[in-house]
């Protein structure tokens, strides 16, 4: 919020700012052509209307000067530099522990959760040294785990299949993690421990994709399709 207000703040003052300028410069126009125009009109007059042409020459140009300069202090005081903004909003390298750590299991799932992640490790694996990130894609030709063609929730640009692609092979592959199992995905699984409770997907078209497909997922282990 203190990034939008700032931003705000940075547009009306680039817009007042050369509103101010225009102006400014007009009216420096004018007076720079009446002060150094009329200077070559009394070159041969006497000295002390030359000094005072010049004069008022000089107050122009500094009245202009310091007016760019009170226009720069006031962009820098309402819109600080973008490397301050960053470090006031980056996210501490180690931050994803304490995110980790905060989370916080309830105490009747947690003892289930464990032992159904100490089974899905191969033998003599901890669970520090599994890392589901770190692994590769093995074929399954038990998948895809849904058709895409069988939900509705699914949008016509995105059904491959439904706009004539031919080959399916891109469906059969899974991820495997290096030295861990992930379990099958369980849709009545999921849905009872997702029951009583709301889930958001928040961000952009592609976390709309990511909950159609979760939607379909979870029709799998529906019986009456038409309940949804």
């Amino acid at each position: 919020m203190e990034i939008w207000n700032s931003w705000w703040v940075l547009q009306i003052m680039q817009f007042l700012g050369f509103f101010s300028f225009w102006i400014s410069f007009a009216k420096f126009r004018t007076l720079f052509s009446r002060a150094f125009g009329y200077g070559h009109k009394v070159v041969k007059g006497d000295c002390s209307t030359w000094i005072f042409v010049s004069f008022n020459g000089l107050v122009t140009v500094g009245s202009f000067i310091f007016f760019l300069l009170v226009l720069s202090w006031a962009y820098l005081y309402a819109f600080p530099s973008s490397q301050s903004l960053i470090q006031s909003h980056e996210i501490p390298i180690n931050s994803s522990d304490s995110l980790v750590q905060s989370y916080e299991i309830p105490s009747n799932s947690s003892d289930s959760l464990v032992q159904s992640y100490d089974a899905i490790l191969k033998p003599n694996v901890s669970m520090d040294t599994c890392n589901v990130f770190e692994g590769s894609w093995v074929r399954d030709d038990s998948y895809p785990l849904y058709d895409a063609s069988h939900c509705p929730f699914v949008e016509r640009g995105f059904n491959c299949l439904a706009n004539g692609r031919k080959d399916r092979d891109y469906t059969k592959w899974r991820w495997k993690p290096k030295n861990c199992e992930i379990p099958r995905f369980d849709a009545r699984g999921i849905l009872e421990q997702l029951r009583g409770k709301r889930v958001v997907f928040v961000g952009d078209s592609l976390s709309r994709t990511q909950w159609e497909s979760m939607i379909c997922l979870l029709m799998t282990g529906v019986e009456d399709k038409k309940s949804i």
